[in-house]
């Protein structure tokens, strides 16, 4: 169960704990900023991803999502859903908060010189605005361009 934005979400931690280690640094440093911001999905298993194809939310079997991601026989998702949690405590999937949160995300990768992210709402075949993904295991820390001593 989600709880009010400016409290600890048991939920989201629960499906961090799924997640690769570079998702969940992404993740504190968007709730962070967006105190608002819960995650919908993490791992998806082979019954779960099948039934998002069966529902047209994706167009990839299990295995071929990184939701479906492992690190031997561990979940390791490299990707995440999000939503918005209104302070009446539902749960808002809004393209213009998805977008906000892709242009912070945007901002950070682009004074950092490196790309460790990318958003669904970009994608070409199915737009998927809650969607995070990630390209690479090795996420940089981005300590320097959130504090402003980049150079």
């Amino acid at each position: 169960m989600h709880v009010n934005p400016s409290e600890s979400c048991v939920s989201c931690a629960q499906k961090l704990e799924q997640c690769h280690n570079s998702l969940k640094l992404w993740f504190e440093i968007l709730s962070d900023n967006f105190k608002d911001c819960h995650i919908a999905v993490g791992f998806r298993n082979e019954a779960d991803q099948e039934e998002a194809f069966k529902q047209g939310l994706t167009h990839a079997h299990f295995g071929q999502s990184k939701h479906n991601r492992m690190n031997g026989l561990n979940p390791e998702s490299w990707a995440i859903d999000i939503f918005r949690l209104g302070d009446d405590g539902k749960a808002y999937f809004e393209d213009s908060y998805f977008q906000n949160i892709w242009n912070f995300i945007d901002k950070i990768q682009t004074q950092a010189g490196d790309i460790d992210l990318i958003w669904g709402g970009n994608f070409t075949n199915l737009k998927d605005m809650d969607h995070l993904e990630m390209l690479k295991a090795e996420v940089h820390y981005y300590i320097d361009v959130l504090s402003g001593d980049h150079c």
